[in-house]
């Protein structure tokens, strides 16, 4: 049973060829269940036909399988959301919205990745993304700037959402994401496609991913970030100093 989920509002609007890498994410998965749906097997690839499927087994990887057996479904977007955030040791309040805490998830990554590019890399990113004028002074590893770039939403941001997405289905799949994307997008992914996707990669090995829900939860929240990003969700502030309290902690 599919829970009602203006989380994954979405998911449930999005076109055929952005619902594919969810369709591709879960089928890589042997507890998959979508490929037996009626509406999966009448529709494929017309995924557009059956995204409330989609919604329904991202909803059941989100949950314990012993539960969601006892309960007949799975869990919310939400709790899929402070799951990830919590794997990914993201710092937020109790008291935080789940837009806030999506926010901070995508800025934890990419300023993850900052860290681990070379000097040279890490600063030629910070200008190529004109994050040198953002109006925070620029700090060793450039991530005061980068939280910046995050915060003020617009192409810029969703141009980064689509470098870290890109980068991890690349590590995943060995292939990124496919859609239509203007130049200037596809200038980005092709220039960051070695030191972003290098970074992301060694950031992604420091995660313990050991059964197939994170295997799924972690990159769909990361690509439905992305997603929403494009439909011009604006993002909120107010967990950068919380994210740079992190980034301090983790360089001690």
């Amino acid at each position: 049973m599919r829970l009602n989920d203006k989380g994954f509002d979405v998911i449930l609007n999005a076109t055929d060829a952005e619902l594919e890498p969810y369709v591709t994410l879960i089928k890589d998965q042997l507890t998959e269940g979508l490929t037996q749906k009626t509406a999966y097997k009448k529709n494929f690839p017309q995924h557009s036909k059956y995204a409330p499927d989609i919604v329904e087994e991202l909803q059941l990887f989100g949950g314990n399988s012993i539960l969601n057996q006892f309960r007949g479904h799975g869990v919310l977007s939400s709790e899929i959301i402070y799951d990830v955030a919590d794997k990914l040791d993201v710092p937020y309040k109790p008291e935080d919205s789940i837009e806030l805490i999506k926010e901070g998830i995508l800025w934890n990554l990419w300023c993850k990745a900052l860290y681990r590019m070379s000097p040279a890399d890490r600063e030629k990113c910070i200008r190529d993304f004109g994050m040198q004028n953002s109006g925070i002074s620029f700090v060793p590893l450039g991530n005061a700037a980068a939280m910046t770039a995050f915060k003020l939403g617009g192409f810029q941001s969703y141009q980064l959402a689509v470098i870290i997405a890109n980068s991890v289905w690349k590590h995943l799949f060995n292939k990124g994401l496919t859609f239509a994307a203007n130049s200037t997008l596809t200038k980005a992914l092709s220039t960051w496609a070695g030191p972003i996707g290098w970074a992301i990669t060694l950031t992604w090995a420091t995660i313990d991913i050991s059964g197939p829900a994170y295997r799924v939860t972690i990159p769909a929240v990361i690509y439905t970030i992305m997603l929403e990003r494009k439909y011009s969700i604006k993002p909120k502030a107010g967990i950068v100093n919380r994210v740079q309290g992190w980034l301090k902690w983790s360089k001690e």
